[in-house]
């Protein structure tokens, strides 16, 4: 639990590795605590616009597409205008491009007035349906 207070903790001060540990050592401490704990760590990063934070609990086993959060990751991605973010959590093959926010607007509905975020969620979909067919 200390572990993790002080990994959530340096997630928030936007520093995870890069001024106490270093990438193995967070990837070794994060696979210790849990999947609820991987999850925690996956949406303190994605909430602070941590990259490589977020980079590192994917890699570790974290889940991108939670139910228990108060708003989805790709959601939250989109609404803080994080590109690479958005981005990183598209590449992942259990992202739900369909999920919606509290007032049931989609992702595609919600990048609409995003041109770099169209274009890539577009490109994304097209790819999808060329694996699908």
């Amino acid at each position: 639990k200390e572990a993790e207070k002080l990994l959530i903790k340096d997630i928030r001060k936007d520093d995870i590795y890069m001024n106490h540990f270093s990438k193995e050592e967070a990837r070794e401490l994060i696979k210790g605590l849990g999947q609820e704990g991987l999850d925690a760590t996956l949406f303190a990063a994605v909430a602070c616009g941590e990259y490589r934070a977020a980079v590192v609990a994917i890699e570790a086993g974290a889940e991108v597409k939670q139910s228990t959060i108060p708003i989805p990751l790709l959601i939250m991605a989109i609404k803080d205008r994080n590109f690479p973010m958005f981005k990183l959590l598209l590449s992942h093959p259990n992202i739900d491009i369909n999920v919606k926010d509290w007032f049931g607007e989609s992702a595609t509905e919600l990048v609409r007035n995003l041109p770099e975020f169209t274009a890539y969620l577009e490109n994304y979909k097209a790819q999808s349906f060329k694996a699908d067919v």
